[in-house]
């Protein structure tokens, strides 16, 4: 699936926002791992960006990895934007979602990168697929 479409799919167009209100929305939800302004990078190039709430767009990330058959990365602002859009900074990502084979299936695995985020609660997704199956859900999509 084309990544353009699979991001607009689950998480909207470019420039989204989760909320009117950053302290309003960080004051009811205190134990998410929320990112405004965020970017998503995939092979190395910038596709997306946007407000994320990790906690709550887990899942779509995961499926995001699955319908691209790639990794997939979250960064700050900064360091996906401005002097950065050209390379952003894979380095400092703050949450990853890791493709890892096994006999024939792939695992996909989301982990939080930056260690001041490690403390907020996740969903904690991983998927076990055959190449087959991911096929299949690519044109269900």
């Amino acid at each position: 699936m084309e990544i353009t479409a699979a991001l607009a799919a689950l998480l909207g167009h470019s420039g989204r926002l989760i909320a009117g209100s950053k302290s309003t929305y960080r004051r009811y939800y205190p134990k998410n791992l929320v990112l405004f302004n965020a970017n998503i990078v995939i092979a190395g190039k910038k596709v997306w960006h946007g407000d994320l709430d990790i906690s709550r767009d887990e899942a779509l990330l995961v499926r995001l990895a699955e319908l691209t058959e790639e990794e997939v990365y979250v960064l700050y602002e900064m360091d996906g934007r401005f002097d950065n859009e050209g390379q952003p900074r894979l380095d400092r990502a703050v949450y990853r979602v890791a493709k890892i084979p096994f006999l024939g299936w792939h695992t996909y695995i989301g982990e939080v990168l930056c260690p001041y985020h490690k403390r907020y609660k996740r969903t904690g997704i991983v998927q076990l697929k055959t190449t087959a199956e991911l096929k299949k859900q690519k044109l269900a999509v």
